[in-house]
């Protein structure tokens, strides 16, 4: 093996670096075995940091691949990360022996997206062969798993809407460990092919929608156990598509006690990083697509109690500033670990910034100093909410201003329906102009706001027991034109704003990981890796050169191949 390697490697003396690895770690297949993932590779933050990633058989990361890695074609050895004048595994670029091929990663979309493409996939494809023969996949790019703190649903299950009073059916792709969270042991399933890519452009119009009509009481008293199949396939539907961490998002409910008990099993086996209540303590006059029956006064006993029976599953919790007892409530939630999320609100800038300042202040909680990031965040910045004018520009502004200023963390549905793609843009990068993306989360985050429909044809489904459609790339309050949640992932919004070039790819990766994880307190749940790191199993995708997810690798493991 050792004299085949040898001619190989001869034969390639004037192949790139990276090649020339690839075809050494074939030479050395009969003493280990290793995964190779080829592709130029981004960690949480949105840092270029090397051009592949090598997996033991165990799942855990052995090395990042850099452009430092030297093959001599006369010599049958290499000098790698584990050689300690090789430095750390995940060094930065810019200071790590003058990688100069990823400096100037920074500046993508000033030296044009296709030439960038072009270079990381003709990097990539070289190795397409070796990459293949030992389990992996070759791309043109690599970043960790997307991380999406919105999310009601998919493949036509709603959170909010579980089967109840007969067993669901079981998809067979989960185990059910009896371990705490990050002690999951999960197998995976196979592709379905990837969710429709965002094709609208226009931003939701201002005003106060139509009421939404509810369907009627749903049948029995909520959600049993057997409810686990349903919500499997919302989460599968999800992951099969770039999502390794996911919130389970519950809308305005009369009684959300049954959900929140049916989600915390998926929640403990690590499937789920959380649940997010979005409402029912929110603007009857901003409800959007909720259930206005549901729409309630805020009441910090039943806010005590919910947040006491998720058992610390509950990360988010939103509501409006303008109602009496919002300060209160949001306290409440920070001491039990959840952060509050202005948002569905008809609130004036002045009630806004009253509360946004009065989270912050150094006296007002121990539990809001103890956050790591922002102790408040911002729902779906745009949407359910007073709209911006010149002359009035109400919340928006002073949630951006948050954002900016390191207060608050902005969630922006950038599905291209919900906000003009331009303004995604504008918001993304006025607010991430002071920050470096190395030390800290950007401020904004894309998430998907995704409704039953995401993944799924168009139909009829159910969002809080009103009916909603999915037509025409987005999903509205059945027979009106009041947008209704989302209809696609995170890897669709990173695609579209990739494609656009528009920002810099790695302000698009932090928005999708290391914000969302930061802000909603999952840096540390299964599926989420914010940066490789040796002997860990990563959680990572594999794009190609149109960025495209083409494989999904969660907690060391395939899910899968598209």
């Amino acid at each position: 093996m050792l004299e085949a390697s040898g001619t190989l490697m001869h034969r390639s003396s004037h192949a790139s670096t990276l090649e020339r690895y690839a075809i050494a770690v074939v030479g050395a297949a009969a003493v280990r075995q290793m995964m190779l993932y080829t592709g130029k590779v981004y960690d949480g933050y949105g840092e270029a940091i090397g051009a592949g990633l090598e997996l033991d058989d165990g799942g855990r990361l052995v090395r990042v691949v850099t452009s430092d890695y030297v093959s001599s074609p006369d010599r049958e050895t290499m000098r790698r990360d584990d050689d300690p004048a090789a430095g750390s595994p995940t060094a930065h670029p810019s200071t790590d022996g003058g990688r100069s091929a990823f400096r100037n990663h920074t500046d993508y979309a000033q030296r044009g997206r296709p030439k960038d493409t072009q270079f990381a996939a003709t990097r990539a494809g070289a190795t397409a062969d070796s990459a293949a023969e030992h389990g992996g996949t070759c791309g043109a790019f690599i970043i960790p798993g997307l991380v999406d703190i919105h999310c009601h649903g998919g493949g036509g299950v709603s959170f909010s809407d579980l089967p109840t009073g007969s067993p669901a059916p079981r998809t067979g792709e989960f185990k059910r460990p009896t371990h705490s969270p990050g002690q999951l042991a999960c197998t995976h399933g196979q592709a379905t092919g990837n969710s429709p890519q965002p094709a609208c452009t226009h931003a939701q119009s201002a005003g106060n929608p139509p009421e939404p009509t509810c369907t009627g009481d749903p049948p029995g008293d909520g959600p049993d156990r057997t409810a686990d199949g349903a919500i499997e396939t919302a989460i599968l539907t999800h992951r099969r598509r770039g999502t390794t961490a996911l919130l389970a998002s519950l809308v305005s409910l009369a009684e959300p006690e049954p959900y929140i008990d049916a989600l915390i099993p998926l929640c403990e086996t690590g499937e789920l990083a959380g649940i997010h209540l979005e409402g029912p303590f929110i603007s009857p006059r901003r409800a959007g697509a909720q259930n206005p029956h549901a729409i309630q006064p805020i009441d910090l006993a039943k806010l005590r109690d919910w947040l006491t029976r998720g058992r610390g599953w509950i990360r988010t919790v939103t509501l409006a500033p303008e109602l009496p007892g919002a300060d209160d409530a949001a306290l409440l939630a920070l001491s039990h670990g959840a952060h509050p999320s202005w948002g569905h609100t008809n609130a004036d800038a002045a009630t806004a910034r009253k509360l946004l300042d009065a989270i912050c202040k150094p006296t007002s909680s121990q539990a809001a100093r103890q956050h790591t990031a922002a102790p408040q965040m911002i729902t779906h910045l745009f949407n359910g909410m007073t709209p911006f004018s010149h002359r009035e520009p109400g919340p928006v502004r002073e949630f951006i201003c948050a954002a900016r200023s390191g207060r608050a963390t902005a969630e922006i549905i950038a599905d291209g329906v919900h906000v003009a793609p331009e303004v995604v843009e504008d918001v993304l990068a006025f607010v991430a102009s002071r920050r470096s993306r190395r030390r800290q989360p950007l401020g904004v985050c894309f998430v998907t706001d995704a409704s039953a429909a995401a993944g799924s044809p168009p139909g009829r489904f159910l969002l809080g027991r009103v009916a909603v459609e999915l037509r025409a790339g987005g999903c509205y309050v059945a027979g009106t034109d009041t947008l209704a949640g989302g209809a696609t992932t995170l890897a669709d919004q990173l695609r579209l704003f990739a494609l656009r070039g528009r920002l810099p790819f790695g302000s698009i990766v932090n928005a999708c990981v290391a914000t969302p994880a930061l802000a909603a307190g999952i840096a540390s749940t299964p599926g989420v890796t914010l940066t490789f790191e040796r002997g860990h199993a990563p959680s990572f995708l594999v794009l190609d050169s149109t960025f495209r997810v083409v494989a999904v690798v969660r907690e060391g493991h395939r899910l899968t191949d598209h």
